[in-house]
């Protein structure tokens, strides 16, 4: 028997202590790393809180003392301050207030905006989300909608306007492609069929068990059911588990008056006439190497190894520190001013100049990894001029792309132009559109498709063919 050996080369990414140390520094959000560093504070003793003015005083470090410190020329190597010095912001930003959560309106206003800037459309859009009860329920009919549409038409305008009834109708079936899921439903039977569409899929038993036979499905006829659709028993009541753990009134999640107090990670003000960012590190103690070990440094031989050990990690562990919480106000503050500057309308204007935008197009701009960038929102609240935020408010829904997120809007207007370059005489399928998209990549999957090509007000294939 012969045994052969092979090398390979072979690039792998791995990642050190050091650096999974700063990823956790940069994820934690202010609270707790608040928490963090007065726990290391009381667990190194070569720490300590100095007082604001401290830099000043700082004393220069002379060759001789240079020389002393041989074996810890690690001390103040690269370039390394031996404090830290928190960003302090005013007054009037430390005050705890109501983080208020993105409204039910806010948040379709938001998705119908990035849909479609046809001025009639938004008109439409916009009143059919008003008249959305607490639940997300549409109760009002859509003739209804429409004569008051007219009349409001009709005073802004000056002169008589026909809405097409057509119109109204398709504006509604986009709204109900939006989140939450089951959104602008006239009754449960809808809400439930489309939150199906969206999870499970039109031709899915779950959906004809909801269209044909919610009835008997109440009363628990599930033999019925079975012999209707030819499926088992055991089918149906897996089916019936799963219609049973949708969302049947999508709009109460934003409905709870609940709110929580918090203090925000991150300030956009206007100074001056110009939109900051500010890192709010206001309850952070100024940070310094303890000067009382200096001495420790500069007398070595009067220590053992071990404890010269315990002196080297201490000095590492504060000096990471130190350099780590400067890394993390830098990379955080690089990230909120490209939301700052890419979201200039919306926090000077409102909610319908809000952009869509995602982790890529951030990661790319201050050159950093997308987890970098998700690493650095997670769980982080801003305050700005439109209120206060989660951090991930800002980032619009997307579909895996080659192992990344791309928002939603570019893989509809890949759509777009796929059916607009089509052969007219043999329109793409759904089906055929995924193919397409997920040989350029994009992992879709064809309900999705579907869903995204009716939020295009693009009909099916066999409605675009030319005659």
């Amino acid at each position: 028997m012969r045994f052969g050996f092979e090398l390979k080369p072979e690039l792998r990414h791995s990642l050190t202590p050091q650096m999974i140390q700063l990823l956790k520094l940069l994820q934690l959000p202010r609270l707790e790393l608040e928490q963090m560093i007065r726990t290391e504070l009381e667990a190194n003793p070569l720490m300590e809180i100095a007082e604001p003015e401290y830099e000043e005083d700082q004393p220069e470090k002379s060759e001789r003392d240079e020389e002393e410190l041989n074996w810890e020329e690690y001390y103040f190597q690269d370039d390394v301050d031996s404090y830290y010095k928190p960003m302090r912001v005013d007054e009037e930003h430390l005050t705890p207030i109501p983080a208020r959560p993105p409204s039910l309106r806010d948040t379709l206003l938001m998705q119908l905006r990035i849909h479609t800037n046809d001025p009639i459309v938004l008109k439409i859009g916009e009143y059919i989300i008003d008249s959305l009860d607490e639940n997300g329920f549409l109760s009002t009919p859509l003739e209804q909608i429409i004569e008051k549409l007219e009349d409001d038409l009709k005073k802004e305008k000056g002169r008589e306007f026909r809405v097409k009834p057509d119109t109204v109708k398709s504006t509604l079936e986009l709204i109900q492609t939006f989140e939450p899921s089951g959104i602008g439903a006239r009754d449960l039977r809808e809400c439930l069929l489309l939150q199906i569409r969206d999870r499970f899929g039109e031709g899915s038993l779950e959906h004809k068990i909801v269209e044909k036979h919610l009835v008997d499905l109440e009363k628990m006829n599930y033999a019925q059911i079975a012999r209707s659709l030819g499926v088992s028993e055991k089918q149906v009541i897996k089916a019936k588990e799963l219609i049973g753990s949708l969302e049947p009134k999508p709009g109460r999640a934003y409905s709870s008056s609940d709110a929580g107090y918090i203090t925000p990670d991150i300030i956009i003000d206007e100074k001056d006439g110009e939109l900051v960012c500010m890192l709010n590190e206001s309850d952070f103690p100024h940070l310094r190497i303890a000067r009382a070990y200096k001495d420790i440094l500069q007398n070595p031989g009067r220590f053992s190894k071990k404890e010269r050990a315990f002196i080297r990690q201490k000095m590492n562990n504060a000096k990471f520190l130190i350099s780590g919480l400067e890394k993390r106000r830098g990379t955080i503050l690089r990230i909120a001013n490209f939301v700052k500057d890419y979201q200039r309308e919306f926090l000077e204007k409102g909610i319908e100049y809000l952009k869509p935008m995602n982790m890529r197009m951030i990661a790319q701009e201050v050159e950093v990894h997308e987890a970098t960038v998700s690493r650095a929102v997670r769980g982080k609240y801003l305050r700005t001029p439109r209120g206060v935020f989660q951090f991930k408010y800002f980032f619009s829904r997307g579909v895996e792309h080659d192992g990344s997120d791309s928002c939603t809007t570019v893989i509809m207007q890949r759509i777009k132009e796929l059916v607009e370059e089509e052969d007219r005489s043999k329109p793409l399928s759904d089906k055929e559109l995924t193919a397409l998209l997920q040989k350029e990549g994009y992992n879709v999957k064809r309900r999705t498709i579907a869903k995204y090509r009716t939020q295009l007000n693009i009909l099916r294939a066999r409605l675009r063919r030319a005659p």
